[in-house]
């Protein structure tokens, strides 16, 4: 999972931030969220952006469902 991470990292070209350890169960969300971010940044068209969109926000929901998503920098 961490070389999954570093590979987006480096796609994206952004680093990983969030509040959640590395065992934390809700830390897959964020990352799909993160995952979400990057896509955004270089989606070319509309419905893309739409479908990247809805996905951060599925993926933002379970975490405020938790109680979490002020604890992910990109559902904030």
């Amino acid at each position: 999972m961490e070389q999954a991470l570093r590979n987006l990292e480096a796609v994206c070209g952004e680093t990983y931030q969030s509040g959640f350890g590395p065992n934390d169960h809700a830390r897959f969300f964020c990352m799909a969220a993160f995952n979400n971010h990057c896509a955004l940044k270089r989606a070319s068209n509309e419905e893309a952006r739409t479908k990247l969109r809805a996905s951060l926000a599925r993926n933002c929901g379970v975490l405020q469902v938790q109680g979490m998503a002020g604890r992910c920098t990109y559902c904030q």
